[in-house]
């Protein structure tokens, strides 16, 4: 039987490092006709308003996604070593007992 190993430190990293992307993804601006007089031509900046307002709607989704993801990794690692203490207290209690 193999055994089944976590690395509660690269979970960790991983939450940790999603929780420090979430503001910086969420504060980013969604309007880009503040830029309108760059593009050089009414098409590209028509493209890049289109590409603003796809941009808003598929970022809140992304946000909520790694919001989800987020707490199903804390979660994961809470339920890890829930059971990780399970097993010790169990196997403690046994070896005391033998």
């Amino acid at each position: 039987m193999a055994d089944l190993k976590v690395d509660y430190q690269l979970l960790e990293s991983i939450s940790g490092t999603m929780g420090s992307i979430l503001p910086e993804i969420e504060s980013m601006s969604d309007n880009v006709s503040d830029c309108d007089w760059a593009y050089g031509s009414g098409d590209i900046a028509g493209a890049m308003g289109g590409f603003a307002n796809n941009w808003s709607k598929h970022k809140s989704q992304m946000v909520a996604n790694m919001k989800t993801l987020q707490s199903m990794v804390q979660q994961t690692v809470q339920a890890f070593q829930k059971t990780d203490n399970q097993l010790k207290t169990e196997l403690t209690s046994k070896t005391k007992k033998d």
